[in-house]
This record gives C-alpha cells, sequence and structure tokens, in this order.
C-alpha cells in the first residue's frame, strides 16, 4: 500500500510528466545541437560538454519538482501547498502541452535532416567523379610520365568547377596497374561515374582516347578520340573536360576553357619532373629540379613549370635536407611568385607560395595566399591537407580540413596519419589512436608513426607500450627523440638522461624545438624557455607545429610564453594557447 501511495504522489506532483518533458527537451537540444555547432565550426568539446550535463541534470530537475510547486503566488514547497489549493492539475496540463509541443519540434528536426541527408545524398551522386591513371598505349610502353600527366591535367581541371565533387590523385590512381572493374571502383570511392581512357604517342602526334563511365547505369555516357598535333595537348585537355562537364549538366564554372599554348619540349620535360617529384624520392627530387628548370629554359611562359619549381625547392629542404634553408626559401618563394604572376587563378602556386611564407614566417602573407588558393581551388585535395598542416587558426580547425581532404581523397592514408597527430595535438586520444591505427594498416612500414603512437601511449598512460613503440622506430632522429620521452616516463631516468646528453650534443644547434618540447616534458621549464627562444632566434620551421604540444601546458601561465609568442610576430587570429 505504501508503495501504491508513493506512486500516487509521484503522478500528483506531476514528477513521471517532468521527467518526459526533460528527456524529449534533452533530445531535441542534442539533435539542435548536432546540427548547428558543426555549421558555425563550434570545437568539439561543446558536444562532450551536453553530453554530460544533459544527464547530470535530470535527477536534479526531478528532485526539483518532487520538492517545490508552482502556485498562483509563486514558487513553493510542496508540503506547505495544502491539497485543496494545489494547482498541480492545471500544471499537469500546462506539461501535456510543453510535451506535445517539443515532440512537433523534434519531428520538424528529423525531418530536417532527413531532407538534408536526401540531398546531400543526391548532390554527392549527381556530382562525383574519379579520373582514372590513363593507360599508355605507346609501342615501347615508355610514356608512362606522360599518360599519368594527361590524367592529372584532367583532373585539376575538372577540380575546379566547385560544383563537382573531384576524387584526388592518390586515390584515383591507386587503382593503376590492377584487375578491378569500374563498378568496384566506383562504390569504393563514393562516385557514379569515371573517367578512364588511354594516351598514345608517337613522334610530334598524339592519340588520346577518353570515356565516361556511369556507374550506376553500367555503361559509357560518352567517349571521344582525339587525333592532334602534340602542340595542341592543352587544348585537348581543355576540350576534354569541358565535354565532360556538360555532359554530367554542371555550367562551367571554375573551369578555363581559354586558349592555352606551351612549347612541347618543355612540356615534356614539365610532365617527367612531375612524374619523378611525385614519387617523392631524394634521387627524383634531384633529378625532377633538373627537367623543371630545362624546362623554363626553352619556355618561361607557362606558370605551371615555376610552381612545380616552388614545390621542389621546399621538398628539397623540408623533406630531404638538400639544400640550405634559406637558398631553398628564396628560390621557392621567387618561384611561386612567378607563377602567380603567369596565372593569378592558378591555386596550386598560391598554396606553394603560402607554405614557403609560412616556413620563411611571414604570417600574415602566408595566410593570405593559403585563403586564396581554396578559393580558387576549393576542390583539391593536396591544397586542403597543407592548408590544415600550416592552420594558424587552430588544431581544431586543421582537423576540419585534413577531414574534407579525406572525404575527398579516401584512398590518401597519409591523411589519417595527419588527422592521428592533430587529435593527439587535442588530447584526442582515441581518435588519435584509431586514425594512426588507419594509416599503420596501410603503410605497415613507414617512418614516424612508431613515434607518434608512443607519444599517444604515454598520454594514455599505457608505459610498458609505449616504450615497445620507442624501439621499433627506425628513423634515426625520432629513434632518438622518442625514446627520450617513453624511457623517461617509464622511470628509466638513468637511460633518458643518457638519451637527452646525445640528442643535445647531435641536435641542438639543429633542431631546438625539440628539445624544447623534451625539456617541457621533464618538467625543466626555465631550460624548455631557453631552447623555445633559440628556435625562434634561428626560425625552426618546427616551431609552428611544435607549440601545440601538450608537454607545454603548464607553461602557458608563465609570461615568458606571451613573450614568447609575440617575439614571432604572429597575426591576431592564431591558435596557440595563451595565458
Amino acid at each position: 500500500m505504501a508503495f501504491k501511495k508513493y506512486i500516487s504522489e509521484l503522478k500528483r506532483r506531476n514528477v513521471f510528466k517532468a521527467a518526459v518533458a526533460y528527456i524529449v527537451f534533452a533530445w531535441l537540444l542534442l539533435q539542435v545541437g548536432s546540427t548547428i555547432l558543426p555549421i558555425l565550426n563550434a570545437p568539439e568539446y561543446y558536444m562532450k560538454i551536453l553530453l554530460i550535463l544533459l544527464p547530470v541534470g535530470l535527477p536534479l530537475w526531478l528532485i526539483f519538482v518532487w520538492i517545490y510547486e508552482i502556485t498562483p503566488e509563486g514558487l513553493k514547497k510542496t508540503e506547505d501547498v495544502p491539497e485543496s489549493e494545489s494547482i498541480s492539475g492545471e500544471t499537469s496540463n500546462k506539461l501535456n502541452k510543453v510535451i506535445i509541443a517539443t515532440l512537433s519540434l523534434v519531428i520538424l528536426v528529423l525531418a530536417y535532416q532527413l531532407i538534408g541527408q536526401n540531398i546531400a545524398g543526391d548532390s554527392s551522386q549527381e556530382k562525383s567523379i574519379a579520373v582514372l591513371a590513363f593507360a599508355d598505349m605507346s609501342p615501347q610502353k615508355d610514356q608512362e610520365y606522360f599518360s599519368d600527366g594527361i590524367s592529372e591535367e584532367l583532373l585539376n581541371l575538372l577540380a575546379k568547377n566547385p560544383e563537382l565533387r573531384v576524387i584526388s590523385r592518390t586515390s584515383s590512381f591507386s587503382y593503376k596497374n590492377k584487375d578491378v572493374t569500374t563498378e568496384q571502383i566506383g562504390e569504393e570511392l563514393n562516385v557514379t561515374h569515371i573517367l578512364e581512357g588511354s594516351v598514345r604517342k608517337s613522334g610530334n602526334t598524339i592519340r588520346v582516347t577518353a570515356q565516361l563511365i556511369d556507374v550506376e547505369k553500367k555503361g559509357h555516357a560518352w567517349s571521344e578520340t582525339f587525333d592532334r598535333d602534340f602542340s595542341d595537348i592543352l587544348k585537348i585537355q581543355d576540350e576534354i573536360s569541358r565535354l565532360v562537364t556538360e555532359k554530367l549538366q554542371l555550367t562551367l564554372l571554375g573551369i578555363d576553357t581559354k586558349d592555352r599554348e606551351v612549347d612541347p619540349e618543355a612540356y615534356t620535360l614539365y610532365l617527367k619532373a612531375r612524374y619523378l617529384h611525385n614519387k617523392t624520392t631524394q634521387a627524383g627530387m634531384i633529378e625532377a629540379e633538373t627537367l623543371i628548370k630545362q624546362a623554363i629554359a626553352v619556355d618561361s611562359s607557362y606558370a605551371p613549370f615555376f610552381s612545380l619549381l616552388a614545390s621542389i625547392n621546399q621538398k628539397s629542404y623540408y623533406n630531404f635536407g638538400l639544400k640550405p634553408f634559406k637558398e631553398a626559401l628564396e628560390e621557392g618563394i621567387g618561384a611561386a611568385r612567378k607563377a602567380i604572376e603567369l596565372d593569378p587563378e592558378y591555386g596550386a602556386a598560391h598554396v606553394d607560395l603560402a607554405s614557403l611564407l609560412m616556413m620563411d614566417w611571414q604570417f600574415s602573407e602566408g595566410q593570405y595566399y593559403m585563403d586564396k588558393a581554396l578559393e580558387l581551388d576549393p576542390g583539391n585535395s593536396s591544397i586542403i591537407g597543407t592548408v590544415a598542416l600550416h592552420q594558424l587558426g587552430g588544431v581544431e580547425q586543421a582537423i576540419i580540413l585534413i577531414k574534407k581532404a579525406i572525404q575527398l581523397d579516401p584512398v590518401n592514408h597519409v591523411n589519417y596519419y595527419n588527422l592521428g597527430h592533430q587529435h593527439y595535438l587535442l588530447g584526442n586520444l582515441t581518435e588519435a589512436e584509431n586514425a594512426m591505427n588507419m594509416f599503420k594498416e596501410h603503410y605497415p612500414n613507414s617512418g614516424i608513426q612508431h613515434y607518434v603512437m608512443s607519444r599517444i601511449k604515454i598520454a594514455q598512460g599505457d608505459l610498458t607500450t609505449a616504450v615497445k613503440e620507442a624501439d621499433l622506430e627506425k628513423v634515426p632522429f625520432f629513434s632518438l627523440y622518442g625514446r627520450n620521452f617513453a624511457y623517461y616516463a617509464a622511470g628509466r631516468h638513468k637511460e633518458a638522461d643518457a638519451l637527452l646528453a646525445e640528442l643535445r650534443e647531435a641536435y641542438g644547434k639543429t633542431d631546438p624545438a625539440n628539445l624544447a618540447d623534451i625539456t617541457a616534458f621533464r618538467g625543466d621549464y626555465d631550460e624548455a624557455f631557453e631552447w623555445l627562444n633559440k628556435a625562434v632566434d634561428i626560425r625552426d620551421p618546427v616551431l609552428l607545429e611544435i607549440l601545440h604540444y601538450p608537454s607545454f601546458e603548464e607553461m602557458h601561465k608563465d609570461p615568458r610564453w606571451k613573450e614568447l609568442i609575440d617575439r614571432m610576430q604572429l597575426p591576431a587570429e592564431h591558435g596557440f594557447p595563451m595565458p
């Protein structure tokens, strides 16, 4: 009997209806938040806060409803209100109206999300394409650089159209020489159209065959063969892009079909240079620079020649250390500016210049050219990924851009490495580990991954695995660097001290930012500030990334941190933590 009386009292005090009203309202708030917050580029932790606060608020709300009652005189304790004067029945009716109104809003939100998903789905299905590597049909099979180059040029032209989602080169070319059907490629890359073809070059004559495949209908939507003089190669590319665009019933907005001319000999040298550049090997980069300079000597009027030279200079220094920093910067920046002078609408040249300016700490101008590159070429995964890694707006914005790059280039798993690293910097350790595991699955022998995973494991408190991962790292610098952290965290201080001495001796003059990281991790903040200021003195390019590292979190409160940031003369919108 006491239980029934208690239930009856809960009903009288409208506790059950209040619970229903709260749950429905909380669900509506979560749905609206999940839709609105990404549009506003709000940090991911906003949703996490909602997910924590709303469940916590439910029992507090029910206790409040049980203790208090709304009366004509205001809020009173329920026990102080005679039952004859209670208006709990009216309150019950009001709660019914609140529940019905909230449920109506829930239905509207669900309808909005469903319509939005259908529109998004229809849009991507109608306007998506992958450009496969064209086959080399030359008699000697020695024109792969040329057939690849034609395919990449077509891809880049189509990617300029903001109405078309174009899968990037790495993903499209991953099917090269593989026995897969167009239906399978379309399903894996989530596109409904595929452009494939072949190139046959003999002397000064070229035959390009292109065909557009409708994946859903499993048939040709369009095909054509172009027999032309090699000097017309750019016109052939423009014509194919125009015909594909028209067949997909898109406007020509963003696609440049104006007459373009280039010296055939210089263009051949350019395609060879880009082919070697894309291999990203030390020997290939050296030969690529020789070839592109030969191309420029023959024809100095074509913007992509200079853009490629700018990219080669950046990678020659940053990836391989083939050139002194100042030499690479000076030549690279000059080449990128020349490319923009020749073609102000060439997005790749803008991002090349932006990257080099950022390396030279010309932040405001660098950010301008980053934004301009995205404006000119919004569908280019390479540009999006580069902007993400030079993002001054903060780690959260970098993650948004990397996810967009993954959507456009799903088979390029290097994006997952970058995503994992950025999540680590933000403290999203589960997401960081998942992304790195995705990268590791596809690049099991790649360098640096074990170092990054070791840092993640240290942050998670799994020190045994952290040491194992650090010991597996094969890249000499990152092997030494990673073991410094792992051994110290695991309490192997004598070994860690020896490793730190080795790191200071070998890299103290060239990599002060990294020395700052390890000394900050150890809690020696005075030495860390000394290394950071040395990094500013030599403009250590790693400093822009490393200042986001968790090792420096305690140093953010120190006045010396703001002084350091001010010394770097970063723009106001920089994303570095401040006191």
